[in-house]
Formats: structure tokens, sequence, C-alpha cells
């Protein structure tokens, strides 16, 4: 929601005043037909902001988010300065009639007006920062009919009452920390925790206690994603939401569950085995670099099961996928984030669903339940 929201605001606050808000009330007091201005501001405006979105898009896959950050930093700072240039309407003849109706008038008008216009620049602009088209020419569309609708049936008494100057100034400064944010985040790689929620497993306990063994390298796993020219771009912490996965999967699997702080600890806790998995590759694609809608993320584990006092029981290797459409995403980082967190429920189905099919673990836990059938 909010590359809508900006989008939106930005987008509302940049219009007031604008040669197309201007055009707004040209219209309406020439046809004097409010609706089928209204619906005609909106036509040109979906048409026209869609191409800028698909614009802003293609430039963002085309020259790719290392160099599109000094971009866009330099150019929301210039779109702040020309917020500042108060706009003008060419004369026109009032009386003309319409020729192709009221409706299609306005289209063709809007449409022509809106070329080159600050509202498109914006619109291409916010679709290159926040890689999500569907969501930037909503929040822009609405922005405008939030500006030129109520100019049609209100006429010029609302624009009279509203401080064009301020206005102006308060889109130029948003620009202006939207450019400042864009540089900054050009200088260095943007870092994020992975956090998400996972689901507890409806599957029978095994009547066992287990000893969960998490290391330091994967309590504080970090993937580094990096740019063409090697420079860090991405920092992804997924460690911490690891430990949440594997702390709600295994009591859901085990009649008990011990975390441990070291392997020393395993032989005191009194538990039948010790689970010590860990990751030995991450891979992370985004769709600026492979051209594709989506993100997906790909984790290779190494799942390790052993006695109380370290001996071998099982080792088994796990990977999980995680994807997510780019479409109605926040940012690059939300997707990534998105991403990871599928690809750690898709490691806990597949967890579930195997645990008892390994070998090794099936043979340990044969002998386990004829160890208490014993007893």
């Amino acid at each position: 929601m909010e590359a809508f929201l900006l989008s939106t605001g930005i987008v509302a606050l940049a219009e007031m005043g604008d040669k197309t808000q201007l055009l707004s009330l040209v219209l309406a007091a020439r046809f004097k037909r409010p609706w089928p201005i209204v619906w005609g501001i909106l036509a040109a405006t979906v048409l026209n902001h869609a191409l800028a979105g698909a614009v802003g898009a293609w430039v963002m896959a085309a020259v790719g988010p290392d160099i599109m950050r000094w971009v866009l930093g330099v150019s929301f700072i210039a779109m702040a300065g020309w917020m500042l240039i108060p706009d003008k309407l060419d004369d026109e003849d009032d009386n003309d009639a319409p020729r192709m109706g009221v409706f299609l008038t306005t289209v063709v008008a809007f449409f022509l007006a809106e070329m080159g216009d600050k509202t498109q620049i914006a619109t291409v602009m916010l679709a290159a920062q926040y890689n999500a088209w569907f969501m930037v020419v909503a929040g822009t569309t609405l922005g405008m009919m939030l500006a030129n609708a109520p100019v049609v049936w209100l006429g010029d008494a609302i624009t009279r009452r509203v401080p064009l100057r301020l206005v102006h100034l308060t889109s130029a400064g948003i620009f202006a920390v939207l450019g400042v944010l864009a540089l900054l985040s050009a200088c260095g790689a943007s870092s994020l925790v992975v956090e998400g929620s996972y689901p507890t497993p409806a599957v029978r306990k095994i009547p066992l206690s287990l000893g969960l063994y998490l290391d330091e390298d994967l309590r504080n796993f970090l993937y580094i994603e990096y740019t063409e020219t090697g420079a860090e771009e991405y920092r992804v912490s997924s460690g911490q939401t690891h430990v949440q996965m594997f702390s709600n999967l295994l009591p859901a699997m085990f009649e008990r569950v011990q975390v441990l702080e070291s392997m020393e600890e395993a032989a005191a806790a009194g538990v039948d085995a010790v689970f010590a998995p860990s990751i030995e590759e991450f891979q992370l694609a985004l769709p600026q670099k492979t051209r594709l809608d989506s993100y997906e993320v790909w984790v290779k584990y190494n799942m390790r099961l052993l006695g109380p006092d370290g001996a071998y029981i099982a080792d088994w290797v796990l990977t999980s996928y995680g994807k997510t459409p780019m479409e109605g995403l926040l940012s690059v980082e939300g997707g990534i984030n998105e991403a990871t967190v599928s690809a750690l429920r898709d490691l806990a189905s597949n967890f579930t669903l195997s645990f008892g099919a390994v070998p090794e673990v099936r043979d340990w836990l044969a002998s386990r339940q004829n160890v208490v059938s014993n007893q």
C-alpha cells in the first residue's frame, strides 16, 4: 500500500495549479457537462499513466537498480525544483464547439496536455522506484481525479481557497526527501531483517524428546546480494526467522523439544536425539536482474540428527523454494522478505512430510520404539 498511498498523495499535491487542472477548469466552463468531462479525464489519465508506469518499469529493468538509484535521486531532486515553477495553460478559443463530443474532446485534450507534464514524469519515476506498476498507476490516477474532479464540479472556487504556494512547497519537499533517500540508498547496501509467520502442522506427535541445537551461523545467517560492479546491494538477515520457524515446527512434531545452547547440554537434558540443521546455500533472484515478474529464493539445508553423545544418526539434504510476484509489493525489500518467508514455509512442509521417510531416521525411530516397548 505504500506505493499506492504515496503515489496518490504526491500526484494530488503536484496537480494543484498544474496546467491539466487549469484545463479541467476550462473544459468545465466551456462545455458545462461535468460527467463526460470527468469520465474523459479518467480515461485519459489511465491510458497516459499506464504508459508512463510501463516506461518506468522498463527503465528499471533495462538500467538495473544500481544505476537507477542515482538516476532517481537526481530526478526527484530536479522534480522538487520544477514543482516551484508555476504552470500556465496556452490560450485557446473557448467558443469552439467540440467536433468529437465532450468525452472524446476531453480525452484527447487531457492526454496531450499530460504528455511531459509533472505528474506524468512523477509516474515514471515512482514506477521505477517501487517496481509496482499497478499500485503506482492506480495511485497516480486516483491522485489526478482527487485534484481535477472537484474543479470540474465546483469551478475555480476550490482553487481560490487552496494556498497553491504552500501546496507546491509541500510537494517539492516530498520530492526532495525521496531524492535524498534514493541517493543515500545508492551509497550503501539496503539491510533487511526477514520477518514472517509460520503455521503449526497438524500431525501426530512422535512420542520422543528432541534437542534442538541451532548454531551461531544459522542464528545469525546473513546473505549479501552484490551488484554487477561487485558492490553490496542487499544484506538479508534470515537467522532469527529460521529460529522462529524451527521453534514453531518441531514442538508440533515431537512430544518434547528442548532448545540447547550447546551440544554439551544434550546428555544432561535427557533427550533422545539432537536435531542440528545448517544452511549450506542461499540464492536470491531479483526481477530487475532476471527480467521476470517475481522474486525467488532457493535455500539448501544440511539436516543432521545426532545422539545425545553427538554420535551420528542421520544426515540428509533438503531444499526449499519461495516465489512471490512483484505486482503490488511495496518495495524490493518487501519482495525479498515475502519470497524468503515462502521458502521457509516450503521447508517446514517438506520437513514434516519427509522426516520419517529418511532411511536412517526411519531405522532410528523403529529402534527407539522397540526400546520403549521393552521397557
